[in-house]
C-alpha cells in the first residue's frame, strides 16, 4: 500500500510573487566581497553585504543545495547537494553574474558537505553523520585523504588564509569544542577548551577566529586563534558566521537549535534541516567585530528576493517526493511500489502547483 501524499502548501494566487522572508543558511564572504548564502535549498549571491543588496539566484530546482564556499579566486563556489540523490560536494562558477552547469567533485556513498576551500584549491568537508562524521581533504587533483579520526564527530572546517591549519567544531563526550589541526593531519589541539563552540572562522590576516558558543545563552563569540586569552561576546544569536574582506565586520544567519523531542523523522537523510521548507528561523545579521559590539548594533541583511508561487510550490513539491521515495521505496524490492509512487507524484503535481 502506498500512503497518502499529502503536502500542505500555503493558499494563495498561483501566479503570485513570494518573498524569501528568512531560511538563509551558510553565509560565505568573497575576497571581493560578494556574499553568498544558501535558502531553502538554493544557493544565492550579492555584490555586496548590505539592507539593499540584491540577491541573485545560481541554483534551482528541486535539489537541496547548500554550505556554499568561495574559491580562492572567486569563479566558483563548492557546495554540498543531493542532487545525484545522496549528499555529495559540487562546484558552480559564477563569473559575469551567470552560473555554470554544476560539476560534480565527490561520488562517496557517504554523506558528505560542509566544504572549506584553501588558497591551493584543496577542500576541507565533513564526510560521514553522527559521531562518524570526519573531516577529508580533497586535493585539486581529485585525491582524498581522511584528516581527523578520533571518536566523536568532527564538523564546520574552515582552512585558515595562509592554508596551514584546519579550525573545525569537534564533539567528545557530548560537548562541542574548537579545535585546530595541521593540514597535514598534525598537531590536533583544543582552543577555549571551557567553551562550547560550533561554525569557527578564520578572521582574514589569520589572527582571531569567531565562532558560535551554544548552551541556554548562545552567542557568536571572537577569541585570539592562539587561544591564550578568553573570547569575547559579539552577539547574542546562534548561528554561523563569515568576515568581511577587511575583517571590519561579521555576517551571520540565525541557526536552527539543536534538540529537541522526537519529531517522528527517522534521520535516515543524515540532517532534518534538509527539507525544512518553511523554516522559523535564517534571519541575516551583521554586526561589527570589535569587542565594544552590543546587540543594538546588529543589523539585518534581509534576503531581497521573491519567487513565483508556482515555483516555489513546484521545489517544495518535488523535494517532498524524492525525500519519500529515497526515505522508503528506494530499495530493490520495493520497485513496484517506487513505480506506484511516481505515479501518484504525476498525477497530483498539477494541483499542488496552482496551490
Amino acid at each position: 500500500m502506498i500512503a497518502t501524499f499529502v503536502l500542505l502548501l500555503q493558499v494563495g494566487d498561483a501566479s503570485s510573487i513570494v518573498p524569501l522572508d528568512g531560511g538563509a543558511r551558510n553565509p560565505a564572504y568573497a575576497r571581493d566581497g560578494r556574499v553568498a548564502i544558501e535558502a531553502r535549498g538554493d544557493l544565492w549571491v550579492a555584490s555586496t553585504a548590505s539592507p539593499t543588496a540584491q540577491w541573485v539566484r545560481v541554483t534551482s530546482g528541486p535539489s537541496w543545495d547548500r554550505a556554499p564556499a568561495w574559491s580562492a579566486d572567486g569563479r566558483s563556489l563548492v557546495f554540498a547537494s543531493d542532487r545525484a540523490g545522496g549528499f555529495d560536494l559540487w562546484e558552480v562558477g559564477v563569473e559575469s553574474g551567470t552560473a555554470s552547469q554544476p560539476r560534480r567533485l565527490t561520488t562517496s556513498a557517504a554523506i558528505d558537505g560542509e566544504p572549506a576551500v584553501a588558497p591551493d584549491g584543496s577542500i576541507v568537508f565533513v564526510r560521514g553523520r553522527g559521531a562518524g562524521a570526519d573531516l577529508w581533504v580533497r586535493t585539486r587533483d581529485g585525491h582524498e585523504r581522511r584528516l581527523t579520526g578520533e571518536a566523536g564527530s568532527e564538523r564546520s572546517p574552515d582552512v585558515s588564509p595562509d592554508g596551514r591549519s584546519v579550525a573545525f567544531s569537534a564533539t567528545r563526550s557530548g560537548r562541542a569544542r574548537l579545535h585546530v589541526i595541521g593540514m597535514d593531519g598534525l598537531n590536533s589541539r583544543a582552543i577555549f577548551p571551557d567553551q562550547d563552540a560550533e561554525y569557527p572562522a578564520w578572521s582574514p590576516d589569520g589572527a582571531r577566529i569567531a565562532f558560535t558558543a551554544g548552551g541556554s545563552r548562545p552567542a557568536v563569540m571572537i577569541g585570539d586563534a592562539t587561544g591564550e586569552r578568553a573570547p569575547e561576546r559579539i552577539a547574542g544569536k546562534r548561528g554561523a558566521p563569515t568576515w568581511s574582506p577587511d575583517a571590519r565586520a561579521l555576517v551571520f544567519a540565525e541557526a536552527p537549535l539543536e534538540g529537541g523531542a522526537y519529531n517522528g523523522d527517522p534521520e535516515r537523510m543524515g540532517d532534518r534541516d534538509v527539507g525544512d521548507l518553511w523554516p522559523a528561523v535564517g534571519r541575516v545579521w551583521m554586526t561589527p567585530a570589535t569587542a565594544a559590539t552590543t546587540d543594538s548594533m546588529l543589523v539585518e541583511l534581509p534576503l531581497r528576493v521573491s519567487v513565483e508561487r508556482a515555483t516555489l510550490n513546484a521545489e517544495g513539491y518535488d523535494r517532498v517526493q524524492a525525500r519519500m521515495e529515497r526515505t522508503y521505496f528506494s530499495s530493490p524490492e520495493a520497485a513496484s511500489r517506487r513505480e506506484q509512487w511516481r505515479r501518484l507524484g504525476v498525477t497530483h503535481r498539477a494541483a499542488a502547483l496552482a496551490a
